[in-house]
């Protein structure tokens, strides 16, 4: 064996090790986060859990774009605030939504726009609003769950000093 073809060989093995270490430290702090802001309160929850779901929604609409079809991102994205906004604040109303989204897209798309849209790009923008908008906030929902039924769990870390009210919910 040449000395370069060891060399080699040390330089991938010790690149392997690097890159194993940046997947845990990675894997740790995303799993470290995440924990914190599951149980962080419904406030933090639903916050962190809508900026997500706009970023993915727009990132959504672009590939849209890319095809030739143009959504209409400005009702997908107001719509998924009002799912959200719902979800937290008025959990029993939170299955209205979808039908008032889709009198909303049906009206803009159908109505106010000045060209005539395309079944594409009706049916895409509803997609978006739907996967990636109402769906979604049924976690917010869930997470409110505890309120709506004022069951708790479990027993055993109830009593920690660190927990708050809303923090171990069915929901959480």
């Amino acid at each position: 064996l040449s000395p370069s073809s060891t060399d080699t060989r040390g330089n991938n093995s010790q690149k392997r090790l690097r890159n194993i270490e940046k997947r845990w430290i990675t894997g740790l702090s995303l799993g470290f986060l995440a924990t914190l802001w599951i149980f962080a309160g419904n406030g933090i929850f639903t916050g962190g859990f809508l900026i997500t779901t706009i970023i993915s929604q727009l990132e959504y609409y672009r590939m849209v774009e890319y095809t030739g079809v143009t959504p209409a991102k400005k009702i997908g994205v107001v719509s998924s605030l009002l799912c959200y906004f719902v979800a937290a604040s008025f959990p029993k109303l939170h299955e209205a939504c979808l039908p008032f989204m889709t009198v909303a897209l049906m009206t803009w798309q159908l109505l106010f726009k000045k060209t005539s849209s395309s079944i594409a790009e009706i049916s895409e923008t509803f997609l978006g609003m739907f996967y990636l908008g109402y769906l979604p906030s049924f976690w917010v929902r869930l997470r409110r769950m505890g309120e709506m039924s004022k069951l708790m769990f479990p027993q055993i870390l109830r009593g920690l000093s660190w927990t708050q009210a809303d923090t171990w919910t069915h929901g959480a």
